[in-house]
């Protein structure tokens, strides 16, 4: 039995763990601010040996000890233990659990972290007299640092209210002391206080202090009045990304940020003010107007959810708790906006969810959206969408009747001049998008499934299947019948002379399935 609360302590106390030849199974971890039914058992080192552990592992440990698990050190000793004991390249092994578990809690609070970073704003308290009535209804903030007030900066302390989703302040009050080297600050949290002076960081835990958060109100002085001016002045109505400015800086976050003020008004002004922009040639209406009709069209339908609600974050489909209750396709439409499971959402416009009958009997699986699929919203109606649903209409199927879906549901490219060009989504991104794909099987629930092309072959029926080995042919996989044929996007490619009976032999494929469909 052990009570530990700090990645320092853990690292102590998993030393004489190790000396003392203790495996995982025998220690029972629990947090330090916890009372215990039971009283530890003093260790009889069986040796004093250092066990050494790559680098790594002390990189991704410190960050998981900030996850708000609650088995946080039992998974690091149980790593720990592991690597010592004859894996030493455990870390290498991605699908090991233990790794796969370590290394997406690393992710996740490094993501808090970084968040943390690019969204916490100090606020000046000024001190005039030397014991005004800020730090009054504030005693939150050390006695040594009331006083004396800043020449430079002209303040004696800068304080900052933040609410990570992660207990990160021990990862981020060093960027800090580095990034304001010259200022003396506090940081508080709900899970502990950090303050700066000359130089040295000194925490303090968040357990026994008055509640601050109401008395951290923001100074209204001419510093933040500059700020929130500069921040609508620099604010670009023609490049408005509502879903990528919501995954970038959740709502979650807004509360603790005074410019989060101006975002509703900003956006929803947007369209006015680009179309003033455009009648005072202040833009490249040409390159604007192209593209300007589809990309508002977008717009307008994600807008709303700035002065609604946030979309629901995902960073996770394999586990995600609000996936595996939706109830409707509808549901986990709305929720894949709000998807950062893998880096695709960056440089797309939307997440393109999947669209067609709820009930369908059949479901017909893509690759990935793409140029014209990320800027509508919906799943074939470019190039080679266009190509399968005349294939469609010609063997006579129906497609009112049947489901439309993709294997992972952002647009993946890589610039060509002014063109976006399609680019092949890695083992990683099919892999963290597969969640949502599970769900929309799960909801639709069809009968039989057309799988267009080797990664939607790969992704239902295993990653070692090769389409040239199934293609034609039903297999019956899950409780479903699926069967598989080249993409579309594959007969635009090919040349000429070989089009129409590659065609042909689609569209011989496509007939199987009318025939049961």
């Amino acid at each position: 039995m052990t009570g530990i609360s700090t990645f320092r302590q853990w690292r102590d106390r998993s030393r004489e763990l190790l000396n003392a030849q203790v495996p995982p199974e025998a220690v029972n971890w629990e947090d330090a601010h916890q009372p215990s039914l039971w009283d530890s058992v003093p260790l009889t080192p069986a040796n004093e040996t250092r066990a050494t552990v790559p680098a790594s592992f002390l990189s991704v440990a410190e960050k998981v000890a900030c996850h708000r698990s609650t088995d946080n050190w039992a998974l690091l000793y149980r790593v720990l233990w592991r690597l010592v004991h004859g894996e030493r390249d455990l870390l290498a092994f991605t699908i090991d659990p233990d790794v796969h578990d370590l290394r997406r809690r690393a992710q996740v609070v490094h993501r808090a972290a970084h968040k943390m970073k690019a969204f916490l704003r100090f606020t000046p308290l000024g001190l005039d007299p030397p014991e005004g009535p800020q730090f009054a209804e504030f005693p939150g903030l050390p006695e040594d640092g009331k006083g004396a007030l800043d020449p430079q900066l002209g303040h004696a302390r800068w304080t900052a209210w933040f609410e990570p989703l992660h207990p990160v302040l021990p990862l981020t009050a060093p960027f800090f002391a580095r990034r304001f080297p010259n200022m003396r600050w506090s940081i508080f949290t709900p899970d502990g206080i950090a303050h700066h002076d000359e130089g040295r960081v000194r925490f303090e835990s968040a357990e026994g202090q008055p509640p601050v958060k109401d008395a951290l109100t923001r100074a209204e002085d001419d510093f933040e009045a500059m700020w929130l001016t500069y921040y609508a002045k620099t604010f670009n109505p023609a490049r408005t990304n509502v879903a990528l400015m919501q995954s970038e800086m959740p709502k979650h976050y807004w509360k603790n940020m005074p410019e989060a003020a101006l975002i509703s008004s900003l956006v929803s002004g947007s369209d006015e003010t680009v179309d003033a922009m455009l009648s005072a040639d202040l833009l490249d209406s040409d390159e604007l107007r192209k593209r300007s009709s589809s990309i508002r069209a977008t717009q307008d339908q994600l807008r709303h959810k700035v002065t609604a609600r946030e979309p629901l974050k995902i960073i996770d489909t394999h586990n995600s708790e609000a996936i595996q209750k939706a109830s409707s396709i509808e549901q986990l439409r709305d929720m894949a906006q709000g998807c950062s499971a893998c880096p695709l959402y960056k440089n797309a416009t939307q997440a393109v969810f999947g669209s067609g009958a709820s009930n369908a009997k059949l479901m017909i699986i893509g690759e990935q959206p793409g140029d014209m699929e990320d800027l509508q919203g919906e799943p074939f109606v470019g190039p080679a969408g266009k190509l399968l649903r005349g294939a469609l209409e010609e063997v006579g199927l129906d497609l009112d009747k049947c489901y439309l879906t993709n294997t992972v549901k952002h647009f993946k490219w890589k610039p060509s001049g002014k063109r976006r060009l399609h680019a092949s989504p890695s083992a990683r991104e099919i892999s963290a998008c597969s969640g949502w794909l599970d769900a929309e099987v799960d909801l639709v629930n069809p009968e039989y499934i057309l799988c267009l092309g080797a990664t939607a072959t790969q992704r239902v029926l295993g990653s070692k299947t090769r389409l040239q080995d199934v293609r034609g042919r039903w297999i019956s996989h899950g409780g479903r019948q699926v069967l598989s044929t080249v993409h579309p996007s594959y007969l635009l490619r090919i040349p000429a002379q070989a089009k129409q009976s590659a065609y042909e032999a689609f569209l011989a494929d496509l007939a199987q399935v009318k025939q049961v469909s």
